[in-house]
């Protein structure tokens, strides 16, 4: 056994699966080639249910499945696991002829799934589809935009990455290489650097109804469907034949849960482009036109003796004559209880004193999963935002996660496991999140990469929150 492997044996063994997961993920990033460290990080991150990611690095590595059963194998835990039974199936198809009897065994289902939200592989891919443009566009910069697509189409993406890189900061050319440079901010999921890019971009650069797709793109990935819609119509009156801002569109209001204008988008797309290149949408828009939940998620985070967690909080409303707060789940006591204090806490809210008809109400709150150390106090902060969100029709990014013990008076209080919770909100690609003041002093015991990539918002009250997140 290596000493990385020992080191990482060490950690699963002591329970420290959280570290255990960002140590495997220093050692991948040290030598990505190296099976056996492709082995180890993606299986906890199948572990973590980080079913997108550990995708991502298994399709980048070097490795294919048909000629590598290591390889072959993680493909089949992510895909039962997931599940993707339906790529399970072709991945079946192309590999057992060459594999043993065992691997034989697998079952073999079909369903027909896709991602709908844009992720680094689509990002990745996006570029490449650029690349063809720009090789047609301008042929004098051939040889390196050529270059450039065989080596990401190859994944060797640094060297890829490294290249476009060099051209744009020394092309004469500053519109397009600032482009360039706001692709690969993208590519590399640096959402603010790439919007402030192609914001500056903006009536400079041709086509210029791409900056608009590209704005929409940064939006729909970081669960902002209102602002990305926004930018896909400026995108699609600009040039109304694009196939990837029309089904971007269509995507949007999948995901907003706006069917009508789904399927409107949905038919025009058809009439356009022909039915055979978006039918694998359908099956999203009447999935989600099944589902009858309109309500609010808000992200609480949660320890438990092998780490922290997130904890999505469903909340829905519907109007009443009186306002009435209904919990559902396995819930123990002091999870109740923290409930209706923040039910209390925002029904006396001047905000909501304000607008009195806003409380006619009944509260619905549901914690999806049964599991054990639900049973806490800390979750207060996450209640309150998300009862206030559903009084006042606001919405709360998908992308943020609270936690904070709630007192009468609408104080946030100190928590435990920050240190754990807060790497939970990293690992599962949380952008901001909010915390106490006063936990503060406990920063130190944050690994700086988990720091560096966390917007930390400190509150002493649930109206700091309102007011930072609504402008209130």
């Amino acid at each position: 056994m290596t000493e990385s492997s020992q080191q990482l044996y060490d950690l699963k063994v002591k329970g420290q699966f959280q570290d255990a997961l960002l140590f495997a993920e220093d050692e991948f990033y040290k030598d990505s080639e190296n099976i056996n460290r492709i082995v180890d990080y993606v299986s906890l991150l199948i572990d973590f249910k980080l079913f997108e990611k550990a995708e991502e690095v298994i399709s980048d590595s070097p490795y294919k499945p048909q000629d590598n059963k290591n390889i072959y194998f993680l493909y089949v835990d992510l895909y039962t696991r997931w599940p993707r039974l339906n790529k399970l199936n072709k991945l079946n198809k192309k590999c057992l002829p060459g594999f043993s009897d065992e691997a034989q065994e697998i079952k073999d289902i079909s369903s027909k799934e896709t991602n709908l939200r844009p992720d680094k592989r689509y990002f990745k891919n996006q570029l490449l589809e650029l690349l063809k443009e720009l090789l047609d566009n301008y042929p004098e910069y051939q040889k390196i935009f050529k270059k450039a697509f065989v080596q990401i189409k190859n994944n060797r993406l640094e060297d890829g990455y490294y290249n476009l890189k060099e051209f744009a900061l020394s092309t004469d050319k500053k519109d397009l290489g600032y482009f360039v440079l706001a692709e690969l901010a993208l590519v590399d999921k640096k959402f603010k650097l790439a919007k402030e890019r192609f914001k500056k971009l903006e009536g400079k650069f041709e086509p210029n109804w791409i900056i608009y797709n590209r704005l929409g793109d940064i939006e729909l990935a970081q669960g902002n469907e209102q602002k990305a819609e926004s930018y896909y119509l400026k995108a699609i009156g600009m040039n109304p034949d694009d196939f990837d801002t029309n089904l971007d569109l269509i995507r949007t209001y999948t995901l907003k849960g706006d069917i009508k204008k789904a399927t409107i988008q949905y038919k025009k797309a058809v009439s356009k482009f022909g039915e055979g290149k978006v039918k694998f949408i359908l099956p999203h828009i009447k999935k989600t036109s099944k589902s009858k939940y309109k309500g609010t998620i808000i992200n609480g985070l949660v320890w438990h003796e092998n780490g922290g967690n997130i904890l999505p909080i469903e909340i829905f409303s519907t109007p009443s004559e009186d306002s009435e707060i209904h919990p559902s789940g396995n819930l123990g006591i002091t999870l109740l209880d923290s409930i209706h204090l923040a039910f209390g806490v925002a029904r006396k809210s001047v905000l909501c004193q304000k607008n009195p008809k806003e409380l006619n109400k009944v509260i619905q709150i549901n914690i999806p999963e049964s599991i054990i150390y639900k049973d806490g106090a800390s979750a207060g902060l996450a209640f309150v935002v998300g009862i206030m969100a559903e009084f006042m029709s606001e919405k709360i990014p998908s992308d943020s996660a609270f936690t904070g013990e709630l007192s009468l008076e609408g104080r946030i209080l100190p928590i435990g496991g920050l240190k754990e919770k807060l790497t939970a909100a990293y690992i599962n690609g949380i952008n901001t999140v909010y915390i106490p003041k006063e936990n503060f002093p406990q920063l130190y015991q944050l690994q700086n990469r988990v720091k560096s990539a966390l917007k930390i918002r400190f509150v002493d009250h649930y109206e700091n929150v309102i007011e930072d997140m609504w402008k209130i």
